[in-house]
């Protein structure tokens, strides 16, 4: 009973990033195969954070070991295609995003 509550107000309290009007600039959806993705921030591999607020602890809760679930990372490694490569740093220096030449990024934050 719980967990379905949870979903019906993740559901209701999402935030659904669109692209504008330029077709020609349009970012969202990422295309499935690209050569390189860094996915960055401490949220992106942790799952009691990811949980939230009040799941556990009030600020959500790091190495959450009592929620079955699955890291926005891990959703990313099987959501792209098996040629692309996927990179994880959670804080990573202006050097190591230029030498990588990524495709895309992407920021998981609380």
């Amino acid at each position: 009973a719980h967990k379905n509550l949870a979903r019906e107000a993740v559901r209701k309290s999402i935030v659904l990033l669109k692209n504008g009007e330029n077709v020609d600039s349009h970012v969202l959806s990422l295309p499935k195969e690209v050569s390189k993705i860094l996915v960055t921030g401490s949220h992106a591999v942790n799952l009691g954070f990811q949980c939230g607020g009040w799941t556990i602890i009030w600020q959500g809760q790091d190495g959450n070991d009592h929620t079955i679930g699955t890291t926005f990372f891990n959703e990313m490694e099987t959501a792209v295609h098996p040629s692309t490569e996927i990179s994880y740093n959670e804080s990573p220096e202006e050097d190591f995003v230029k030498s990588n030449n990524f495709s895309y990024a992407v920021v998981v934050v609380g």
